[in-house]
């Protein structure tokens, strides 16, 4: 019924719009904002809406992302990964000693995923538009109250970036980062 309802007039309430961002400290010290993980608490209905479309999505995954995508995979790991750079550094050393291999890392990745951008690449890669169409509505007029110290901010505007702590979230990363691996 719930996603019957989108298909039909795609959006969400205001509440629904609007996430509460929690900081949740990892290490070093209290005093440096790098040191915190920023989780989003959302809206049940919106997490069930979002969890409904991982699910959805995690079924055709692999027809989209590169067999070297591991992370964020349903049924992959990084121990594959790690297999494939052992067997690339034993080629390089018998066969182009001087070649060398880069990995990367991206710095607050989830924070930096643009909504336009996005939606261009589900596009691009052929996904239905009522699914397009409920990612939109999900990031359109994204709002956040950060709760610090028991006290809940004003709303802020997201305009860019993917929701920590949302099931959808790292699939929409991965689908976002693949036009870039090739």
């Amino acid at each position: 019924v719930f996603t019957h309802q989108l298909h039909r007039h795609p959006r969400l309430t205001p509440l629904q719009l609007v996430s509460t961002l929690v900081l949740l400290h990892k290490k070093g010290p209290k005093s440096r904002a790098k040191n915190y993980r920023p989780i989003s608490l959302l809206n049940v209905d919106v997490k069930i809406l979002t969890s409904i479309l991982a699910y959805r999505l995690q079924r055709h995954i692999r027809n989209i992302i590169h067999y070297d995508q591991q992370g964020f995979i349903r049924r992959s790991n990084i121990q594959t990964n790690i297999q494939r750079l052992d067997d690339m550094m034993q080629c390089i050393k018998l066969h182009s000693p001087s070649s060398m291999v880069a990995l990367l890392d991206f710095e607050k990745a989830f924070d930096r995923v643009d909504h336009s951008y996005l939606l261009t690449v589900l596009r691009h890669y052929g996904f239905p538009q009522v699914f397009v169409d409920m990612v939109r509505v999900l990031y359109s007029d994204r709002r956040s109250k950060i709760l610090v110290n028991g006290h809940l901010s004003k709303s802020v505007r997201l305009h860019r970036g993917v929701l920590q702590g949302d099931p959808l979230s790292p699939l929409l990363f991965v689908i976002g980062l693949e036009p870039m691996c090739h």
